[in-house]
């Protein structure tokens, strides 16, 4: 503690690193915690120092004072005390809410990455009231340079999210500051599979003894559904001619009937199993090192990587890209927009439209069919070739 006269002329006990910069008084840090991050800030816009500022100044000594020891190498590593108020605070007020608990794993995902990407920022001890709207903007450029046009969105969404969690659900904020961003947003993508390129890849994957990738391929090629959902697909949900789904993001149901393709597929793993003298299990779609569903999109992102370049596809196509695979050729084939919320359901715009009918699943389904079966040559009937015929040709 030093003893320091304020604006109003009265003496003060006050921390370390207080100053008075006019009539503030203000924490500003030294240069080796600047260097650590530290960010210097008003304690109070009035010549009288409170109780409260003395306390917010021990809290930001006491926490920097961590941070640079940690950088130093001095004490092992800790996780970083969040300050009441900033923003990693926040973040731990907001995982204890229901709206969180109650999220799908594939949402929380999400949001658990923007929130470390947001923990491990500058930002992160920052007082959330004092946030403004240029704070938000260089925090997207960071992201950006960071982690590239489509994270960074996605993690500004997340940050706008945890804003409005303070406004309405704290009352520490008046307005949302990232809402006054204007942020320019990538044009959508237009990749879709090739049927030769979705083809070297089921036999890429059986020749590895990778079956996993190739069921998962060919249901998501049957269905569009997501990566996560084609995971979970259970045995309990085949009825021998299609799949029900009840999806783990929106939460919608659905029937969308398989190909004769994997009708066969699912035959031959239930043929293996009884050769084998091994019981199946409920997953369909299994990690052969583990023997059981994969646990999360990585290690199955990993295989599939392995296997596309197997496969010599160059292209930079993802499996999320077979989901617009379907949608492209149910147009290419004259299918309409209800049947084909049947395979891409969730989709805001195609919401309206959405029903629940076997037979135009069944249709659409045979509209691809026709255009993404190879076609055969036909061979010329015999009465082509009658001598009557040869003479007139």
């Amino acid at each position: 503690m030093k003893r320091k006269r304020g604006p109003d002329g009265r003496w003060y006990d006050v921390p370390q690193y207080c100053h008075v910069i006019g009539k503030k008084w203000r924490w500003i840090p030294s240069p080796e915690w600047r260097e650590s991050g530290a960010v210097g800030e008003t304690l109070v816009d009035a010549p009288v120092f409170t109780r409260a500022n003395l306390d917010r100044a021990n809290d930001l000594n006491d926490l920097w004072n961590g941070v640079h020891l940690e950088r130093s190498g001095k004490v092992t590593p800790n996780k970083r005390r969040a300050l009441a108020g900033s923003v990693a605070w926040l973040i731990r007020e907001f995982e204890q809410t229901v709206e969180y608990r109650l999220m799908a794993d594939r949402t929380k995902e999400g949001i658990d990455w923007a929130f470390r990407v947001l923990t491990e920022s500058p930002m992160a001890q920052k007082d959330v009231r004092t946030i403004q709207a240029h704070h938000c903007k260089q925090y997207y450029e960071q992201c950006f340079k960071a982690y590239g046009h489509h994270q960074a969105l996605r993690a500004i969404t997340w940050l706008r999210k945890l804003l409005s969690y303070a406004r309405l659900g704290k009352g520490l904020i008046k307005e949302n500051p990232a809402f006054a961003l204007e942020l320019e947003h990538p044009p959508p993508r237009k990749v879709v599979w090739s049927w030769p390129e979705l083809r070297a890849m089921l036999r890429a994957a059986f020749r590895a003894n990778r079956w996993s990738i190739a069921m998962a391929l060919s249901i998501a090629y049957d269905s569009s559904q997501r990566l996560g959902d084609v995971m979970d697909v259970q045995w309990s949900q085949y009825d021998g001619e299609g799949l029900d789904w009840g999806q783990e993001k929106t939460g919608t149901d659905g029937w969308t009937p398989l190909s004769r393709r994997t009708i066969r597929l699912l035959a031959a793993v239930r043929r293996r199993a009884a050769t084998a003298g091994a019981e199946l299990g409920p997953w369909i779609v299994v990690n052969e090192n583990t023997g059981t569903r994969y646990s999360s999109r990585g290690p199955f992102g990993r295989v599939f990587r392995k296997i596309k370049k197997a496969a010599k596809i160059e292209r930079r196509v993802t499996f999320h890209d077979v989901r617009r695979t379907v949608g492209s050729e149910i147009f290419a084939g004259g299918g309409r927009i209800e049947p084909i919320t049947l395979h891409v359901p969730g989709s805001p715009a195609a919401k309206p439209y959405q029903i629940h009918s076997k037979e135009a699943a069944r249709e659409a389904q045979g509209r691809r069919q026709r255009i993404t079966e190879i076609p055969r040559e036909r061979r010329p009937k015999r009465e082509q070739f009658s001598k009557g015929r040869a003479k007139k040709l």
